[in-house]
């Protein structure tokens, strides 16, 4: 969907996230694009000089455009009826902020290096965990930097929940297993954890992998619910962030919330090393990482 035009009239707070309506006369000439492949609703581009770019499509005219796939949002525009259309926005819809300002920062990590540019920006240095280190220049701008820091909360979590799962496991699944009445996994594969390297992994049932992946999508498809509604609502959103906290451990104050985020990054990096110095380690003993302690 593309357009370039100027508005017949518009509506606009000082406030960038709030909402801004413009009338544009058809055919337009703005540039829309998705938010992201497959996540719902479009972005503006470029082409309306009084909304910022990566401003939110809230509406098209009254209908609510937030949940819509991109395309059913371009055939709307289109199929709207009149000599013009006006759009609603919200924004701007960066994921980590809307400034892309660089400064010249000593990476933390590698101190006799620059910090690479994505990560010397004021944004990226608001970043909970940020040591300025990715010497492979894998976060090309603030969108990528972003994904990458989802996947490796992703991936953190669940090293965590992995790392104690592998110890609980070793120390307590026979025990698990007579009381359930079921065979034991670990002792049909010598003790081992089923893994990749020490095999065992067509142990388990078929009905525990199905659950498995049906959490994983009930859990993705939650997550992608909470991300929308947040670039909708706020304007941004902070990534990894499920607004998940049923003890309401997470601190009110600034200063508190990024010391949990820290904390949590932390051990989820430190958990992904030990993961693998798990696996490695049964790989290469060929004995369960707990048999020191029993």
């Amino acid at each position: 969907g593309t357009a370039t035009a100027t508005p017949l009239a518009k509506s606009k707070s000082s406030d960038p996230r709030v909402c801004t309506t413009i009338t544009l006369p058809k055919p337009l000439r703005i540039r829309l694009e998705e938010i992201r492949p497959g996540f719902p609703g479009a972005r503006l581009v470029s082409g309306a000089s009084d909304v910022a770019p990566n401003s939110i499509l809230l509406r098209v005219g009254l209908v609510d455009a937030t949940t819509l796939p991109f395309r059913e949002v371009v055939d709307l525009i289109a199929a709207t009826e009149g000599a013009s259309v006006e759009l609603t926005f919200k924004g701007p819809a960066e994921v980590l902020g809307n400034s892309q300002k660089k400064k010249k920062v000593k990476s933390k990590a590698l101190p006799w290096q620059s910090c690479p540019p994505v990560l010397a920006t004021d944004e990226a240095q608001q970043l909970a965990g940020n040591v300025g280190f990715d010497p492979l220049n894998f976060a090309k701008d603030m969108t990528t930097l972003s994904t990458y820091r989802e996947a490796e909360m992703k991936h953190g979590r669940l090293a965590m929940v992995a790392a104690f799962g592998w110890v609980a496991a070793e120390l307590w699944d026979d025990d698990i297993a007579a009381v359930l009445k079921i065979p034991s996994v670990l002792q049909e594969n010598n003790g081992l954890n089923p893994s990749l390297l020490d095999g065992g992994l067509e142990l388990p049932p078929v009905y525990y992998w199905a659950a498995v992946l049906a959490f994983t999508a009930w859990v993705e498809s939650v997550g992608a619910t909470f991300k929308r509604d947040a670039l909708v609502r706020d304007g941004m959103y902070l990534a990894g962030d499920l607004g998940f906290d049923p003890l309401s451990l997470y601190p009110k104050d600034k200063e508190g919330k990024a010391n949990m985020q820290l904390a949590e990054l932390k051990h989820g990096r430190l958990a992904m090393l030990a993961i693998t110095s798990f696996a490695l380690d049964e790989f290469v003993l060929q004995a369960p990482v707990v048999a020191p302690l029993v």
